[in-house]
């Protein structure tokens, strides 16, 4: 979806980002407890899911369990695109997100 290139057409400061938020350390704190779904369902904020149809099936699941627990949710899938939408399709993140903040 990004090309064979992509992380190289990086600025340094952006790759070390992505490095640092796909490391396994950030998902898995030692002093980080589990996220438990009643603690998800009490978020009462409108919230906005977005996935990519090409993410990894891994993104798709998390997606659909968040997309169940919160009670104010909006899930969207961008074509055409991983789970770097932003990167990847920033048009199409546009195109749903301004909708979605101007409705809330």
């Amino acid at each position: 979806m990004l090309g064979p290139d992509w992380f190289a057409q990086m600025t340094p400061d952006r790759f070390a980002a992505a490095v640092h938020n796909s490391s396994p350390g950030e998902f898995v704190r030692p002093n980080m407890g589990a996220i438990d779904e009643a603690d998800v369902a009490r978020m009462d904020v409108p919230t906005m899911l977005v996935d990519g149809d090409a993410s990894p099936a891994f993104f798709a699941h998390l997606s659909t369990a968040l997309e169940r627990a919160l009670p104010d949710t909006r899930r969207v899938t961008v074509a055409g695109t991983s789970h770097l939408v932003p990167e990847a399709a920033p048009d199409g993140l546009l195109a749903v997100l301004v909708p979605f903040l101007d409705a809330t």
